[in-house]
């Protein structure tokens, strides 16, 4: 069998010519990822559910349970930067509202929070044996540290600031 003198040629051309894939870059791959989350609470469609919230709250068994229901209500007022996590591990309003029923909903709620946060700080003082402020200076860190962008947090010297 004889083989047609083009073949090889024909072969080594083909070979020449295939392609080179890279698959290495000179830069690492940067990502860039900005995203929007809208919060929307139920309570500014349906004013009743704040109260239905408020209630349950009332009903609950303990401070832990009342502060779970009403986790909501408080994260909703940070965002709004009308309250602030203060260095003493207590809720402090930090802008007043002009409007008087939503300055009388931010008083309770701000009240609420801090006597089942002192409810709290006292239980866990007698069972890990320290102080109630002691305890209250750590949850106050931790509040600090965990707090969003724009919320407001106190500082040591008693100074406000957003995050």
């Amino acid at each position: 069998m004889k083989i047609h003198p083009l073949i090889p040629l024909f072969g080594l051309t083909l070979a020449a010519c295939a392609p080179t894939v890279k698959l290495t870059t000179p830069e690492p791959v940067k990502i860039d990822v900005n995203m929007k989350v809208n919060v929307v609470t139920e309570q500014s469609e349906n004013p009743k559910s704040g109260e239905a919230n408020a209630e349950k709250a009332k009903n609950a068994a303990s401070p832990q349970e009342r502060r779970r229901l009403r986790m909501q209500e408080v994260q909703t007022l940070k965002s709004d930067s009308k309250i602030g996590e203060g260095n003493d591990g207590f809720l402090h309003i930090v802008e007043k509202a002009t409007d008087k029923p939503y300055a009388r909903y931010i008083d309770r709620i701000v009240t609420e929070e801090n006597a089942d946060r002192a409810a709290i700080f006292k239980q866990q003082a007698s069972v890990e044996n320290k102080s109630v402020s002691d305890i209250a200076k750590d949850f106050a860190n931790r509040a600090n540290q965990s707090s969003f962008p724009g919320e407001w947090v106190q500082d040591k010297n008693g100074k406000w600031a957003k995050r």
